[in-house]
């Protein structure tokens, strides 16, 4: 891999943050039940959650009401195998009527500080928004909230500050929103795939905010992959990640993700290889402009055109772009990485950090 500069002050790591299964018992129970034994046996405490026959979280359950349908949700799954123990323990415990079923995970690409400062960090953050070659979604936001206020605010889409804003809201606590992780109203559905981009400085433990120590502050992409509001599912084949099927994690080889160009990126050309027309655009100020705008330079819209009576397909990358190989090759030895955790290989840490 090339030795690149801009990437000297950090290390990439690839990480499953979170993954939630579906579980259809053959005997009643409750949300506590379930906690209570998970705590005992594994020292964990989960998030469980009671559904109806659709999959979809029962309104009015508390913890103690008896159902049969749950989703567990299980944090930083360090192995497949150790997470395995845990669902066939609760088989033996509620015999299930039918197999597990996937309904969601996280996966995180982090930039870890090797001698950054948040500053960078908070530009890689930016870097991560703006340079992504396949975003989810063309709903984007720009979300914050100042120490003084107690609801976050959306501050606009992304494309609409300078870029050197953008930095400056990533370091102060901002978050890029992409797509919908969860319904927030009649307009705004759950997607099967969405991201959230944002400077990690803090983590979650059984449900308290803990800040991290400098030397885990990172900076950090995320794709959520799930069941949408419409039944969609996010969790498919066609982009390398496994179906719903738990036993299909197994030997997930997370590399694969880059076929969605979801952790991929881009980055300017030199000028010396711009062809006349970029030059033109240039000479008129577009390349400082895209420079300066905290717009998303990925993918374009890969168009067939009749040219001298043949059909070409354009090129996929915007004007003034190009693979960023050196970005590209981190994230997939990231990736790389995660497989090999995932498979039992290299382990050295608890499966479950929370």
């Amino acid at each position: 891999m090339a030795n690149d500069r801009r990437f000297e002050k950090f290390r990439f790591r690839a990480e499953i943050d979170w993954i939630s299964f579906e579980m259809l018992t053959g005997r009643r129970t409750n949300i506590e039940g379930i906690r209570n034994h998970l705590r005992d046996r594994f020292d964990i405490s989960p998030h469980v959650r009671s559904l109806d026959k659709n999959g979809n979280p029962f309104s009015g359950h508390s913890a103690n009401s008896p159902s049969n349908r749950f989703q567990i949700t299980l944090h930083d799954p360090g192995k497949w195998d150790e997470v395995d123990v845990i669902l066939t323990y609760l088989e033996r415990k509620y015999g299930f009527v039918s197999p597990v079923k996937v309904t969601g995970a996280e996966i995180a690409l982090d930039a870890y500080s090797r001698g950054a400062t948040e500053r960078e960090l908070a530009e890689m953050v930016a870097g991560f928004c703006k340079f992504q070659f396949n975003p989810v979604s063309e709903n984007r936001r720009l979300v914050w909230k100042e120490r003084a206020e107690e609801n976050a605010r959306i501050l606009g889409a992304p494309d609409a500050f300078l870029y050197s804003d953008l930095c400056h809201y990533m370091e102060n606590g901002a978050t890029v929103y992409l797509g919908n992780q969860k319904t927030t109203s009649s307009d705004h559905t759950r997607d099967p795939l969405s991201q959230r981009a944002y400077l990690k400085r803090t983590t979650t433990r059984n449900g308290e905010v803990i800040p991290l120590p400098e030397t885990e502050y990172r900076a950090r992409l995320e794709l959520i992959i799930q069941r949408g509001e419409n039944g969609e599912e996010g969790l498919s084949g066609k982009n390398g990640l496994p179906g719903t099927n738990w036993n299909d994690w197994k030997n997930c080889r997370f590399e694969f993700i880059k076929k969605g160009g979801y952790f991929q990126f881009v980055t300017f050309r030199d000028e010396d290889t711009f062809s006349d027309r970029e030059r033109e655009l240039a000479a008129l100020g577009f390349h400082k402009y895209f420079q300066r705008r905290g717009m998303q330079l990925g993918r374009k819209k890969v168009k067939r055109l009749p040219i001298g009576g043949k059909v070409v397909r354009t090129g996929r990358y915007r004007v003034f772009t190009r693979a960023d190989q050196e970005l590209n090759g981190f994230a997939y030895e990231a990736l790389r990485g995660l497989s090999q955790r995932w498979e039992g290989k290299n382990t050295g840490s608890p499966v479950f950090r929370h």
